[in-house]
Parts: structure tokens; sequence; C-alpha cells
């Protein structure tokens, strides 16, 4: 039953079993050879197994039976964690155009385009001062976008995030902490970064995407 070993597998990821979780990947696939989000789900086995080639291939399996916003962001993300920033900012790209147009988590493919082109040096201003306006919203992360655009400062984006119930605030305060401390490793200033990542590692909820990539980021930084 592919449905078996694809719960077992995801099972197996949470607890760090690797390797388990790639057998039972390799089993489902077997049984169902167009199941993406095995082809996802081995990916990040691979990449767990330090296997990147294995996991892009995966990848690339995935992105072509299925190219929608989801796949494209999951991508990007891999790519993003070893440092392939242009040609994550290329998938988080395709992410933003396939993604619904209303979606509360659009935004924050934009955001995660901007900070991927800005690392590699490939940030389109225009373009993207033109997507950020179609969403015609001010809601958060409004404020951080309005940064990485030159039309915020780091003062009001820290003001922005405070404006909340106490909860918010601090998850706020967590977001803008990594989307600037990445901002100052674009302009190569790590030792403005660097307490900056680690105050998201700090505050962020484990669960948080920002968590995560702060806790990748410092391992790359000297």
């Amino acid at each position: 039953m592919p449905n078996a070993y694809f719960g077992r597998a995801r099972a197996y990821l949470r607890k760090d079993k690797c390797a388990e979780a790639l057998s039972d990947l390799d089993a489902t696939i077997t049984l169902k050879a167009d199941n993406v989000d095995a082809y996802i789900l081995r990916a990040a086995a691979n990449a767990c197994l330090n296997k990147p080639d294995a996991a892009l291939s995966d990848f690339n399996v995935a992105v072509g039976l299925r190219p929608s916003a989801a796949v494209y962001e999951a991508f990007a993300s891999f790519q993003w964690n070893y440092g392939f920033f242009a040609q994550a900012a290329e998938n988080y790209a395709q992410a933003a155009k396939l993604a619904v147009k209303d979606s509360p988590h659009r935004p924050y493919i934009l955001l995660w385009y901007a900070v991927s082109a800005d690392r590699a040096g490939t940030l389109d201003q225009v373009k993207f001062a033109a997507d950020v306006s179609a969403l015609d919203f001010d809601d958060w992360p409004a404020p951080i976008l309005d940064f990485y655009r030159g039309k915020a400062t780091v003062d009001q984006v820290t003001r922005e995030a405070a404006s909340s119930d106490a909860q918010t605030a601090t998850n706020q305060k967590c977001e803008a902490d990594f989307y600037i401390g990445e901002w100052q490793l674009a302009r190569k200033n790590p030792d403005a970064a660097k307490p900056l990542l680690q105050a998201a590692v700090s505050e962020c909820p484990q669960n948080f995407i920002e968590y995560f990539a702060a806790k990748v980021e410092l391992k790359r930084q000297p």
C-alpha cells in the first residue's frame, strides 16, 4: 500500500530517521510512480542524507508532474538551503505566478523571491515593486516587503512588528529579524546580520520557516 509506506516515511523523517524514510519512499514510488508528494518527501530524505544531487532529481520530477505553486516553492526552499540563490529566486518567482491571487501566503512567496534574488544580486526592483503593489494589502508582512523595495526603514519595520498583541508582536519581530538579517548578508555585512539571525532562532516558534532558515544561515557563517 503506497499510502502506508508514505505515512511511515513521514513519521521516520520527523524522527530524523532519514535512511528508513528513504527506503519507504522508494517503495512508495515503486508502487505509485506519479506520487508527487512522495518525490518531494524523498527529496527531503535525500537532503537529510546529504545527497543533494538525488534531491535535485526528485524535485525536477515533481515539478514535471505537477508544476504548482507549492511544488515550485518547496523546490526553491531546497535550493536556498544549499545556497543556490539565483535558482531559488527563479522558482520562487514561478511559485508567485501560480499562487492564488488572494492567498495570504503569496506575500511570503514574493518576500522569499526578494530575499533569494537579493542574495544572488539579481533582484528586479521594478518587477518586484509592481508585484508587491498588485497585492493591494497593508497587513503583515507588508512592512518587510516595503523595506525590500526601499520604501521603509529598519526602525519603521520594527515599530510595525511591535504594533500588535504580545504573541503576534513576538512572531512578527522574529520574522523581521530574519529578513533584515538576510538583507544585511546581501550587502556583505555579516557582523550586522549575525545577531539578527541569532535573535530569530531564539524568538521564532520552531514551526516557522524563519526559525529553520536562520539556523541554516548561521551554519553558513564563519
